[in-house]
């Protein structure tokens, strides 16, 4: 009987032991408290003779199975853990600097973003006192690996974000944007002075929970809230302005006539001399933003409430939008502190003039209906008006059909008028269950 239960023993471990997973083990080695990346920290499977050390950024990868036991050691110090998931990990490593003990924390999969190993967050402090036509602008150096773009070229036009570095003029690779948690919401719509902090997240563990839509990453912003207790009116203000600082080289009307008197291609001389390119640019483009906000606090109430108006021109003629919003933002405490309401609203209208920027480059419907291409193309010996009187009003024709029509003409016949509406309305409940334990719950209208 005894060798019976041996042997059945043997069996049932033989069997545990074949069918344990294995995968990739994957993390991040940082230091206790301060977050930085450890570089160089072994880590070694204790049962088997492999292992592999963190790289610049303190990452890792390791091939494990489940029940293997991980052995992280950097300088002095060395822990262990076991192996029980293959979620990307982040271990915090207290440093031996004071010779005391040295402490291991480990969590996978429950860590707050802000703490994990591929988040990266940045507040206001950070933020460039700047003026900004579009929120995007804030991330403009502030992050690795974030990349913005504007393939159009429009001054106006959204930027094109990418995280990770895949890059395409055609592909969508946009992350997944969040307002006060609010996913999907017009971030462009929102006055920058609004915003508290912007947090970038990476992996993929985390960005798990929002789906297929969280693939590319995620870039959370928090608009601000309220930090003091005394009344606060604040008034900000920025001016801006732009100019074209280079054109394409062309023939002037002078080398124009010279080019035909050589016979070097037949044209026809218009008698005038026409910069086609400083017709259709602004040789000044003025810009400028104010916001006018008040906060502060009555008993348990926290309030801050804005207004903003923006105007934004870009240096091509008919380009360019007027914006004005406003946003409350009231948080109240109750219950003796067990419960928390917040509440935001931010509603903003945007007029936008635009001459749909592809189509004067020649993108979507070719050369011969872009402005922009017209202006380098056309005679430079041809008025802009006809008879060169600007009060008749008519723009001087026929140009050569074949080659390009009056720039400035086609410039002020192609002009898009939009209004847009934003308005983003968040509810958050926190109940206080106990000491350490909190319930939360947000409700987003956009």
């Amino acid at each position: 009987m005894k060798q019976l239960f041996l042997l059945l023993a043997f069996v049932a471990i033989a069997q545990v032991t074949w069918g344990q997973e294995t995968g990739m083990v994957n993390g991040k080695i940082v230091q206790k408290g301060t977050a930085t990346p450890l570089a160089g920290a072994s880590i070694l499977i204790k049962s088997k003779k492999v292992g592999t050390v963190t790289d610049s950024l303190g990452q890792f990868e390791l091939e494990a199975a489940i029940g293997d036991t991980i052995q992280v050691i950097y300088g002095e110090a060395s822990k262990t853990f076991e192996v029980y998931t293959f979620l990307p990990l982040m271990v915090a490593l207290t440093l031996d600097t004071d010779r005391q003990h040295n402490a291991l924390s480990f969590q996978a999969g429950s860590l707050p973003l802000a703490h994990l190993g591929a988040t990266e967050q940045v507040t206001t402090d950070h933020f460039n006192p700047i003026h900004l036509t579009d929120p995007a602008q804030l991330f403009t150096g502030q992050f690795a690996g974030l990349n913005l773009q504007r393939p159009d070229g429009d001054p106006t036009s959204a930027f094109d974000l990418r995280i990770r570095g895949f890059t395409s003029l055609t592909q969508q690779y946009e992350p997944l944007i969040l307002v006060d948690g609010v996913p999907e919401a017009n971030y462009r719509l929102i006055d920058p002075q609004e915003i508290e902090s912007i947090q970038i997240v990476k992996d993929l563990a985390t960005a798990a929970s929002y789906g297929v839509r969280a693939a590319n990453g995620i870039i959370d912003i928090r608009l601000k809230e309220v930090s003091q207790q005394k009344p606060r009116l604040e008034y900000r203000a920025y001016s801006a302005f732009s100019s074209p600082t280079a054109t394409v080289d062309v023939l002037d009307a002078a080398q124009y006539r010279t080019a035909i008197g050589n016979n070097f291609f037949d044209g026809v001389d218009g008698g005038q001399a026409t910069d086609w390119q400083e017709e259709i640019l602004r040789s000044t483009a003025f810009s400028n933003s104010h916001q006018l906000s008040f906060s502060g606090q009555v008993d348990e109430l926290r309030y801050r409430a804005s207004l903003h108006y923006r105007d934004i021109q870009g240096v091509i003629q008919q380009s360019g939008y007027e914006q004005v919003g406003a946003r409350l933002f009231l948080d109240y405490t109750t219950l003796k502190g067990r419960l928390q309401l917040r509440h935001s609203t931010t509603i903003n209208n945007r007029a936008t003039e635009d001459f749909n920027y592809n189509q004067a480059l020649g993108g979507e419907l070719g050369s011969r209906n872009a402005p922009i291409t017209y202006a380098i193309q056309a005679n430079p010996t041809f008025p802009v008006w006809e008879n060169d009187d600007p009060a008749s009003g008519q723009y001087s024709a026929p140009f050569n059909p074949f080659f390009a029509e009056n720039p400035l003409s086609r410039l002020n016949q192609t002009v898009n008028e939009q209004e847009q509406t934003f308005a983003l309305s968040t509810t958050t409940a926190i109940v206080k269950v106990m000491e350490g334990l909190e319930v939360e719950a947000t409700y987003g209208l956009v």
